[in-house]
Formats: C-alpha cells, sequence, structure tokens
C-alpha cells in the first residue's frame, strides 16, 4: 500500500511539474493538495470523465504558466524562451488561465 501511493504521489508530481528537479511543494502532504484532489476519485461516466479531465488540463496549464511566467520575472519574451514556445502562446496560455479562474 505505502509503495503504491509513494509512485502515485511521484507521479501526480511529475505531472505537475513544470521544471527537471521535483520540488516537495508538488507533493500532495505539501500545500498542494487541492491540486492533487483532481486526481483522486476518478469519474467512471465517459462524459463526466472527459469533463474532469478537460478540469485537470486547465490546472496544468495555469500552473505551467504561472510558474513559467514567474521563472521569467513577468517578462513574456524571456518565458516564451524559457518554454521554447512562441509569445503568441504565452499569451494565449495566460488568456486561457484567466478565464478559468
Amino acid at each position: 500500500g505505502n509503495i503504491r501511493e509513494l509512485e502515485n504521489e511521484i507521479e501526480k508530481a511529475i505531472l505537475l511539474s513544470t521544471e527537471d528537479i521535483l520540488r516537495t511543494d508538488l507533493f500532495a502532504s505539501s500545500n498542494n493538495s487541492a491540486d492533487s484532489s483532481l486526481f483522486e476519485k476518478l469519474p467512471l461516466d465517459w462524459d463526466e470523465y472527459l469533463s474532469h479531465r478537460q478540469n485537470v488540463n486547465s490546472k496544468l496549464d495555469s500552473n505551467y504558466v504561472k510558474a513559467l511566467i514567474d521563472s521569467a520575472d513577468s517578462n513574456i519574451q524571456k518565458a516564451s524562451k524559457l518554454g521554447n514556445l512562441p509569445r503568441s502562446q504565452v499569451y494565449r496560455l495566460l488568456k486561457r488561465t484567466e478565464k478559468s479562474e
């Protein structure tokens, strides 16, 4: 049981991480319990699952763009270089996360 729980926590941290190194704040025992609850009790109904998956993807995008912008000191051009993506994509991600919050 404990090994399986540890494996699940590591998998969640990997999904939520935007860096090469896992930080402790990505684990459920840290301040991330709200995000980790997204992975608990997956709906069995397909339509509910699709909606849940969309919610998880939105959270991941939000975490990613926030980490990217923070790492770039709020500089969009620097963020696009760090993320290896066009500035327009950074703006799109920002716009999407603003709508979902």
